[in-house]
């Protein structure tokens, strides 16, 4: 498949298979990657851009500053409801990536965060947690 092809899912899954496979990208392919994700941003969900993030983080590959822009914005944007994975997933891999978030990312995360982990896995707060005490 060409990535011009590529949905938002598409694109978000790729980047998460390449975390879990410990696969590094090359520079080809992150450069078709970031255009093809600046074209689609606006049709990224919560699960869609946590999956994105945490590659970068599983990966610990810096994220490009125009993809940090461009998924800041969205992130703040989309709807988080049922979202605790992706909340806690988004926050690990900016310890693991040993990026402070922005403000605005850490308002919308706890504004989100009062409903959603309540109902989150032990997994999910254990990460978070690990998260908190490396950011």
């Amino acid at each position: 498949a060409r990535a011009h092809s590529f949905r938002a899912h598409s694109l978000s899954s790729v980047m998460w298979a390449m975390g879990k496979l410990n696969l590094q990208p090359s520079k080809q392919f992150l450069n078709t990657w970031y255009e093809q994700f600046d074209r689609r941003v606006v049709q990224f969900n919560s699960q869609d851009l946590s999956n994105c993030i945490w590659a970068f983080g599983s990966l610990e590959l810096a994220p490009s500053k125009q993809f940090l822009e461009s998924w800041y914005n969205r992130f703040s944007s989309v709807e988080l409801k049922g979202s605790g994975q992706a909340l806690s997933n988004a926050l690990w891999a900016f310890a693991k990536l040993e990026l402070m978030p922005r403000d605005s990312f850490l308002d919308v995360w706890y504004s989100a965060a009062e409903t959603e982990m309540q109902h989150a896995s032990a997994q999910q707060l254990a990460n978070t947690l690990w998260a908190f005490a490396k950011l």
